[in-house]
């Protein structure tokens, strides 16, 4: 029992590193991408779907759209953060967790309308007709709809499972 809570508390650990560097690297990465290829630091855009020749407004324009997008994958992680640090602290079935399960979910459900929001958003102000663009939901945006509502079922699963403990409790 002790191996297997000190297996669990390390693998706990480990997500939540990987949560707190992706909350950290996504953002400065996708920014300093954007602003290279304006700056002409390179001599092909680094990132595939801008184009090479945007002026400083197109600029400030793409790095908003992809900041907004940013800050949602962000507020994802940090709620799995949240999530296995609570386990790690051992708190599994209680209303916080809940809580950060259905708010992760219901970012993952958001993700393909903002995905369709930001490519309607560049297609009227940035790019030409000769770069129109498909505004149909892919296979890609499906699975984030999937997994959002698998975490939103997850996290009523975990409810029962608080208020079943919870009866337990006044049994014993």
């Amino acid at each position: 029992m002790v191996r297997t809570q000190t297996k669990l508390t390390r693998w706990c650990r480990a997500l939540e590193i990987a949560m707190l560097a992706g909350m950290l690297v996504m953002p400065l990465l996708g920014q300093g991408m954007i602003w290279l290829s304006h700056l002409s630091l390179a001599s092909v855009s680094l990132v595939s779907s801008l184009p090479a020749d945007l002026t400083l407004a197109d600029t400030l324009l793409y790095s908003g759209v992809f900041l907004i997008s940013d800050l949602l994958n962000g507020f994802i992680l940090f709620q799995f953060y949240q999530f296995f640090k609570s386990i790690r602290c051992g708190e599994i079935f209680s209303d916080k967790q809940v809580r950060k399960i259905l708010l992760a979910g219901i970012g993952f459900i958001i993700i393909p309308i903002l995905s369709l929001i930001n490519s309607v958003t560049l297609f009227l102000f940035i790019e030409t007709p000769s770069q129109a663009r498909n505004f149909t939901f892919t296979s890609n945006d499906i699975s984030y709809v999937i997994i959002g509502a698998g975490l939103i079922i997850m996290s009523h699963i975990i409810n029962l499972g608080k208020k079943i403990q919870d009866e337990q409790d006044l049994v014993i």
